[in-house]
Parts: structure tokens; C-alpha cells; sequence
């Protein structure tokens, strides 16, 4: 029950403008599967309109290095009911990874790449990534992707360090009744998260982190970023760390306008154990119903906030 092209314990090198169109399979990677493979490098391929219970577009797992480079993903689809035999299958990674699904391996680049509709009937609308040493996410763009649970664009958990550079999340979202987390990414049980030189425009989500959303994760590290635009159902309209969370939250030298919460912390909300630092940022038009317009820290956290300015915030 494998896709397209399934591969074991070999390397692959998939280039020269391959597309993988409107495959299906019942369980996972409807276009590739990578099991136990050195290396796996795919540049400049399409994967449109692919449908599988997770990993759609591309499903690895034990895996050395895998990159992904100059690569489209559009319109896959991660759901574990697509036909009437699958709701005899209950598989516990199902629904997650939209486009893409790593699985203990090392290392993992996803490189100059673009994911557009992509949807995951619960984590990870578009990249599903668990039990990986590094994952970086640079040059990409991210456009109206969705998951019905956690992580809008990426769902990641138990990464050493996941790094986003000079990448774009526009119009994503992360909805469900109840537990939606993260309207572009969600990072969970990771030891270092650093985002640099990245945007998020209108992402949304009807729970908390609007953007990101950290839970047990070690340390959140934000840089020379814009959050604009962006909605919460909840608290933090840009990031969010609640939720048993032990860290270190750091924005350096970033902007955010005009986000807003339906709750508490209109741009960031920080709990439970996490100390939060503030430098040479600017918070402007942001706005809560509830506490801090801007920012919310509670539950007798550390706070320190330098050179940095607020205009025209507003809470209730």
C-alpha cells in the first residue's frame, strides 16, 4: 500500500522537473516512499492533487539526509477516510503531513520550495516532522495551507534544532473546536527553535499562536522577523508558549502590527515557566479583548523588555 514510486534502503536523486499528479493510496506516500535510504534528494519536482492518510507528497522514515529543493507542493491532501475501505484503518500517524512526512531520521532541508493548499486533517497541513536531529526550512514560501489540528504550514516534535530562514507564511491556518495550536508551525519537545529573517502575514487559528506555538520546547529564538495581520481565537496572535511549557523565549530586532487575540497577548502570550526577553522590537495596533494588547506574561515569569516601542496597542 505504498505510492508512486517506493523505494528501501537505497539513495535516491529525483530531479529534472519530475511531477507526481493525482496519485492515491490508502495509507501513506501516494507520490514517494523512502525507507531506510542513506540519501534522498529531490529538487524541482511538482506534487499536485496527491491523496494519502499521511506523508502525501513524500513519506520518509529512517532516513540519513533527505532535501528537498526548488520543489511545488499544491492541493495534496493528508485524511485517513478518502475512500469507503479506509474507515477500516486506523493508523496513529494518520491525517498528518499534508505534502510532506519525516519520521526518525537525521537531517532534513527543505530548500527553496513552495506549498500552496495544502491540507492535513489534523497536524502539519503541508510538513509532518518527528524524531529528527535538524530541520531547516529556508527560501520557502507557505500559502493557504491548512490542518484541522496543529501546524497550519509544519508540525514538528522531538527536534534537536529546527531552523526557519528568509521564509514566508501568508494566509495559513490551524483550526478544530477545541485544540488547534499554531496557525503557520507548531514545535513541541524541541530543543532549539530559531526563526531568522522570515514573515507571517494573516495566518489565523482558533486556539493559541496565531504563527507559533512552543510547548516543551527548550528555547524559542525570533529574529529580524514580521508578524502582520494575524489572528488568535485564543492568545498570541504571532507566538504563543503555554501548555506546561520550561524554556527561553527571545524576538529580537522584529515587528509586529496589527495582530490580534481574542483572548490574552494581542502579538505574544508567555506561561508556565518560560522566561521571556523583548529587544529592539516594535509593537504596533495590536490588540487583545482580554490582558496585554501586545504581550501577556503570566504566572510569575521572568520579563525583561529593552529598547523596544509600543504604539497604539489596545486590551479590554
Amino acid at each position: 500500500m505504498t505510492g508512486a514510486v517506493s523505494l528501501q534502503n537505497v539513495s535516491l536523486s529525483l530531479n529534472n522537473n519530475n511531477k507526481f499528479i493525482g496519485n492515491m493510496v490508502k495509507r501513506n506516500g501516494a507520490g514517494i516512499l523512502s525507507s531506510g535510504c542513506r540519501l534522498v534528494t529531490i529538487s524541482s519536482t511538482k506534487f499536485i492533487n496527491n491523496t494519502a492518510s499521511y506523508g502525501t507528497g513524500v513519506y520518509a522514515e529512517h532516513v540519513g539526509v533527505i532535501k528537498i529543493i526548488a520543489s511545488t507542493f499544491a492541493r495534496n491532501v493528508a485524511k485517513d477516510r478518502f475512500n469507503s475501505e479506509l474507515k477500516k484503518i486506523k493508523l496513529k500517524q494518520s491525517k498528518n503531513g499534508g505534502a510532506i512526512f519525516i519520521n526518525k531520521s537525521v537531517t532534513v532541508a527543505v530548500i527553496m520550495s513552495a506549498f500552496f493548499n495544502n491540507i492535513a486533517w489534523e497536524n502539519g497541513g503541508s510538513l509532518y516532522v518527528n524524531c529528527c536531529t535538524f530541520v531547516l526550512v529556508s527560501e520557502v514560501h507557505s500559502l493557504g495551507n491548512i490542518a484541522h489540528c496543529r501546524g497550519g504550514v509544519a508540525y514538528v516534535e522531538n527536534i534537536n534544532l529546527f531552523a526557519v530562514r528568509n521564509s514566508s507564511f501568508s494566509n495559513n491556518t490551524a483550526k478544530s473546536y477545541k485544540y488547534a495550536k499554531g496557525g503557520a508551525f507548531q514545535a513541541k519537545l524541541c530543543h532549539n527553535v530559531s526563526v531568522v529573517h522570515s514573515k507571517f502575514l494573516r495566518n489565523s487559528v482558533t486556539g493559541d499562536g496565531g504563527c507559533i506555538y512552543v510547548q516543551m520546547t527548550h528555547l524559542l529564538n525570533v529574529k529580524h522577523s514580521i508578524f502582520l495581520g494575524n489572528s488568535a481565537g485564543d492568545s498570541g496572535a504571532a507566538i504563543a508558549g503555554k501548555e506546561n511549557t520550561v524554556g527561553i523565549m527571545i524576538v529580537i530586532k522584529s515587528f509586529c502590527l496589527k495582530n490580534k487575540a481574542v483572548e490574552d497577548g494581542g502579538a505574544i502570550i508567555a506561561r508556565n515557566k518560560i522566561a521571556t526577553v523583548i529587544f529592539n522590537s516594535s509593537f504596533k495596533s495590536n490588540s487583545a479583548l482580554d490582558d496585554g494588547g501586545a504581550i501577556d506574561v503570566e504566572n510569575r515569569q521572568v520579563a525583561k523588555i529593552l529598547c523596544s516601542s509600543f504604539i497604539g496597542n489596545t486590551a479590554r
